[in-house]
């Protein structure tokens, strides 16, 4: 059905279903080289995901990605320095290492499949995986948990 607006009325509304399956990838371990083990979680192929860091202190912070391949986009994350690579994926990294070495666990939760009034979005789509890193987020936060992407935290400068 179109939708028109006049004059700023609504004239009409469209409601959907929004359904994201969601695989546990189990707790980040991070080894004795400072690194973690992410590429260990035999990701493939393309994907939204969410990390949710509980640090020791009961703080909980999170951040939420998509990627076309996953695989890659992990590597990114493992081999992040700081000074030396992008500063999103340097600042993820910190967060994470941060985590496990307060004594806390920070867990990677993959959706490889989204699906909109029961219709499978193909996620080789860049669209579809927008609709699903959103729906991540919105998810996240209606948990209460302070999210890198959208509080301001990934521009922070902690070092």
């Amino acid at each position: 059905p179109k939708v028109t607006v006049i004059a700023s009325e609504e004239v009409g509304s469209l409601e959907m279903r929004l359904e994201l399956k969601l695989v546990d990838r189990g707790p980040v371990v991070i080894g004795t080289d400072g690194r973690s083990d992410l590429l260990s979680h035999e990701l493939v192929g393309p994907g939204a995901y969410a990390f949710t860091c509980r640090h020791g202190d009961g703080r909980t912070v999170g951040y939420v990605g998509e990627s076309e391949n996953l695989h890659d986009r992990m590597t990114k994350y493992q081999a992040a320095v700081p000074g030396t690579a992008n500063k999103t994926n340097a600042k993820v990294h910190k967060e994470i290492v941060d985590c496990v070495a307060s004594g806390g666990t920070c867990d990677l939760d993959v959706a490889f499949d989204v699906a909109v009034n029961n219709e499978v979005l193909p996620l080789d789509r860049g669209s579809a995986r927008k609709l699903a890193e959103n729906a991540l987020l919105v998810h996240l936060r209606r948990q209460g948990i302070v999210c890198l992407n959208v509080d301001d935290l990934i521009l922070e400068d902690t070092d």
